[in-house]
């Protein structure tokens, strides 16, 4: 029997390979579903940003550096979440910190994914094409404000 070095050197990067898409599934993340569905978001969001800087004049690379920093702090505030929920205890499952995180992460999911979708609505508003009513959007304007909100009125 003749010794392949290439196949034991195939065998071991492709057994690594799967070694690191483990430990990243469990340490990292693991909901990809979640993760493409906010990736659309944030390339509509983007996207919808970019063409409204465009016909105001206002296109740079600065905006899209927001852009960055912007996916940049989700993944962190994501990872970090998931992380937390992959806390063992004496090898098991700490099961009030799961039950916390796994309300936490809910309403952070949540968060993120209503502030893309006003972010989009307020983009294609100045283009003239809003998804929600502006009577919704004066809504959520006014909570976040923590302002009485007057849904028959226009804003000033």
């Amino acid at each position: 029997m003749r010794f392949d070095k290439n196949f034991v050197i195939s065998y071991f990067s492709f057994t690594m390979m799967f070694s690191w898409i483990e430990l990243f599934k469990k340490y990292v993340w693991h909901d990809f579903e979640f993760i493409a569905f906010l990736a659309i978001l944030i390339i509509m969001d983007t996207l919808s940003g970019m063409l409204v800087a465009y016909r105001q004049g206002k296109f740079n690379s600065k905006t899209m550096g927001n852009a960055v920093t912007k996916v940049f702090v989700i993944s962190i505030s994501l990872i970090s979440i998931h992380s937390i929920s992959s806390i063992k205890y004496v090898g098991k499952d700490s099961i009030w910190v799961l039950d916390f995180v796994s309300h936490l992460d809910s309403i952070l999911y949540g968060f993120i994914a209503l502030r893309e979708l006003l972010s989009i609505n307020e983009n294609l508003s100045m283009l003239g094409y809003p998804l929600m009513p502006d009577w919704l959007m004066r809504v959520f304007k006014r909570k976040i404000n923590k302002k009485p909100v007057n849904i028959h009125r226009k804003e000033p």
